[in-house]
């Protein structure tokens, strides 16, 4: 081979290769986005072309937000999506559609223009545009939607942000029943002390309203005189009507109202040598104002302190010589702690 037989080779070979590469780079600058920027294509081709370009400036501003790219439909291969807008040649309205490759879905909407000025049509296209096509999107977060006929790309999932759930004012179920213990204390205008253990079951059918039952089992104080001692001990009821003075759903609260406080006492007599000694018992009755405070320590678990005001109805005495040892008499003050359970 001649040497200007090799030369004409290799300017043909470079030739090729030449082509070949301006090819290849046109078929890829045809590629409408890629790898980070999926591509959506717009295609406007009844509107002015000055309308057109000022849409396509606005649409590409809003899209590059979000890592998309606005291609013309002339090099709309690879895109994700695809915005037609038809009839603006009339300038007083348009349809837009979008044909959605992600979801295999076409979406459109009709816009008027009429009452927009001339200057902000285009910006109403491109955010009408914009809205139908996260419109196409939003179908992604159903849950029982089709499978997307493509891998959804990271920048087309964030572009359809998640809705938020509206905080609805839901109110926790007021607690109906409540059961608790508690150590307590009366202590009596005559100067008798009890104390014991005390259970409640409380009920309140109504939010604010409700009553409230106790029990308990009490250990007095001793009395002495010259002819023997006196013990007293006693077993006590009440009943309480209670108001919520603030809500009982929240953490802590306060509840307040009128108690009938019943006492059956036990004198129980020790009598010294030559003296005779015999046990009695009496109930006496009080009328009292009660209130209560509690904290929340944790659902449904909570601490209690209560305090009592009484006047008596009805008195008990323990007699020696027909002088008054001991007496359940006179105001009384009552104070307890506890812990308890709400449902």
């Amino acid at each position: 081979m001649t040497d200007v037989a090799r030369l004409t080779l290799g300017i043909v070979a470079i030739a090729v290769v030449g082509a070949s590469s301006r090819a290849v780079q046109a078929q890829e600058s045809a590629r409408c986005g890629g790898p980070g920027r999926p591509g959506i294509a717009l295609r406007a081709d009844d509107m002015d072309p000055t309308l057109r370009d000022d849409v396509f400036a606005q649409l590409r501003a809003s899209l590059a937000g979000r890592s998309l790219e606005l291609c013309t439909a002339e090099v709309g291969a690879g895109a994700v999506a695809e915005l037609d807008v038809s009839g603006a040649s009339t300038a007083v309205s348009l349809s837009l559609s979008v044909r959605d490759e992600i979801t295999d879905k076409r979406v459109s909407r009709e816009i008027d223009l009429r009452r927009i000025p001339d200057d902000g049509r285009a910006l109403a296209i491109a955010q009408a545009a914009d809205e139908l096509l996260r419109a196409s999107w939003a179908e992604l977060l159903v849950p029982d939607a089709p499978k997307p006929k493509l891998e959804v790309p990271p920048e087309v999932a964030r572009a359809v942000p998640q809705p938020e759930r509206a905080a609805l004012p839901v109110s926790p179920r007021t607690p109906l029943v409540e059961v608790g213990a508690a150590l307590a204390l009366e202590h009596y205008g005559s100067g008798a002390t009890h104390v014991g253990p005390d259970v409640a079951l409380g009920i309140f059918p109504f939010a604010r309203l409700g009553a409230s039952l106790r029990g308990g089992m009490r250990g007095g104080t001793t009395s002495e005189i010259a002819l023997g001692k006196v013990t007293s001990s006693s077993i006590v009821g009440a009943f309480a009507i209670l108001v919520a003075a603030l809500p009982r759903t929240g953490r802590a609260g306060l509840d307040a109202g009128a108690e009938l406080y019943v006492s059956r006492v036990r004198y129980e007599g020790d009598a010294t040598d030559g003296a005779h000694a015999r046990t009695e018992t009496g109930t006496a009755t009080y009328a009292a104002a009660t209130a209560r405070g509690w904290l929340v320590l944790a659902p449904p678990l909570r601490a209690t302190v209560g305090l009592d005001l009484g006047a008596p109805i009805h008195t008990v005495r323990a007699l020696a010589a027909e002088s008054t040892v001991a007496s359940i008499g006179g105001v009384l003050f009552g104070a307890r702690v506890g812990i308890g359970g709400v449902w």
